[in-house]
């Protein structure tokens, strides 16, 4: 019967290792992810050695593994978000966002966190009073001005569904969904008298190339409807096409001083800041949508 195979942390090894990488890094700070309990070698034995070697900046996936090493007086950022159940963990203190670009430091630095270096630390209460800033009511105005809405307050808008990447019909049963399906979805949602918005992806055309989708379903939602519609969200560049392109429609003056788009924008784990989801709302928001 062959004998397990087992693996020992070589400490003089690991030091070593992250020594050189240091040294590459130049002026950045050398950090260590030691999640999935420092890959099988034992987080704690890891950080530790680490630490006692200069490291000062730790990342970990999750909670659990972030109390584990409560006690040895660590520096440790969880990358993976925040379930109900590790809320007394998160609201400890010991969690931070992740942010991507010095920029975005800079913003919550203005806006009131505690920034040291380029950490950013919200303190309690700071994300519900920024919150407070946004307008409880706006109008989003479509190409026909009888069609515009307002979002928020009291009203309801109806929207067609979002992101499917299948659709079904009689002829070819569920299958991926076309360019040709996108625009029979929208002319669709046009001529129901139930839905105000024409919505964004209402289906995902898998027959357009990806750098040139969001172009497409655009052309769509402004050519064979008025009502309003989304923009594109996927990176930051296809949001200024959405801006761009709106500017043609609306003029460059409108769209600067008024809603011509509502997008959705999840920025994924709250306590990672995507750079690609933040830098289309970067580029919405500077655009007055």
């Amino acid at each position: 019967m062959t004998a397990p195979l087992r693996l020992r942390l070589d400490p003089d090894a690991l030091i070593a290792n992250w020594r050189a990488l240091d040294r590459l890094s130049g002026a950045a700070a050398c950090g260590a992810a030691i999640k999935a309990d420092g890959y099988g070698l034992g987080a704690r034995g890891v950080a530790t050695r680490l630490a006692a070697a200069g490291t000062r900046d730790f990342f970990v996936a999750s909670w659990s593994e972030a109390a584990a090493l409560a006690d040895c007086g660590l520096d440790v950022a969880v990358l993976h978000g925040v379930r109900a159940e590790d809320m007394p963990l998160a609201l400890s203190g010991i969690a931070r966002p992740v942010l991507n670009s010095a920029a975005q430091v800079a913003r919550w630095r203005d806006a009131g966190a505690d920034v040291s270096g380029e950490r950013v630390r919200i303190p309690r209460g700071l994300a519900r009073q920024l919150c407070q800033t946004a307008p409880s009511r706006y109008t989003q105005f479509a190409r026909n001005p009888a069609r515009s809405v307002e979002i928020g307050g009291n009203t309801l808008v109806c929207a067609p569904v979002y992101g499917p990447p299948f659709v079904r019909d009689i002829a070819g049963g569920r299958r991926y969904a076309t360019i040709e399906d996108f625009q029979k979805f929208v002319k669709l949602g046009y001529m129901s008298k139930w839905l105000h918005h024409s919505g964004g992806t209402v289906c995902e055309p898998t027959d357009v190339a990806v750098n040139k989708r969001h172009l497409d379903m655009l052309h769509a939602h402004m050519t064979l409807s008025d009502k309003p519609f989304m923009g594109s969200v996927t990176e930051p560049s296809r949001a200024k096409d959405s801006v761009e392109m709106c500017e043609i429609l609306f003029g460059k003056e409108f769209v600067q001083s008024n809603a011509v788009m509502t997008s959705l924008i999840n920025v994924n784990s709250p306590m990672t800041f995507d750079d690609v989801m933040t830098g289309a709302l970067e580029v919405y928001a500077g655009n007055n949508q």
